[in-house]
């Protein structure tokens, strides 16, 4: 099963990971998806868009060049909530491309990456309309505010550093002898 996302021009891409599209994506892209469970390949394709974006050029360009579509143009169209469709599409075939053991492996670390990104946005999102953050951060505010008054009233009411330049020697000390 070939997944597939629309682009913002309304375009339909079907994302076909094989061994010619991950050649190509070596060569063209730099970029070893055989390597994706190793390092942090996996997080940069998820939060990267760029990369994604190159990534998925290489891989549809086939379809792009009977459009008429340049990498530019692709680019343009990828914004918004297709970023969100194009990597889901992207990353599940990549996954569907390794054999059952790898397969079930990077599956299960898209499910489990997927929880965890809900689960952040779910907490960053109650904490944001939390009353009390609101509250919190005028408190904040009028600390930093009253601060700063205080420093401004020291440099109003500070002497000048340095002090005045002496022009006087010093005394002669009793135990110096004088010449």
């Amino acid at each position: 099963m070939t997944r597939s996302f629309t682009d913002t021009a309304g375009r339909d891409w079907h994302v076909a990971i094989n061994v010619a599209a991950v050649k190509a994506v070596r060569d063209e892209a730099d970029v070893d998806l055989l390597s994706v469970g190793e390092g942090d390949l996996l997080a940069r394709l998820s939060t990267d868009a760029v990369l994604l974006a190159a990534v998925l050029f290489v891989v549809c360009r086939r379809q792009a060049d009977d459009r008429g579509v340049t990498a530019e143009d692709f680019g343009r169209a990828l914004a918004g909530d297709v970023i969100a469709d194009a990597t889901e599409a992207f990353l599940r075939e990549l996954a569907a491309f390794f054999p059952h053991r790898r397969r079930l492996l990077l599956e299960a670390a898209l499910d489990k990456a997927a929880e965890v990104d809900g689960l952040v946005v779910d907490h960053a999102a109650a904490g944001l309309a939390d009353p009390k953050l609101i509250e919190a951060i005028r408190t904040e505010l009028a600390a930093v505010d009253v601060v700063a008054e205080a420093r401004s009233a020291m440099r109003r009411t500070a002497p000048p550093s340095g002090g005045a330049a002496s022009t006087d020697s010093p005394a002669r000390s009793g135990s110096t002898p004088a010449r």
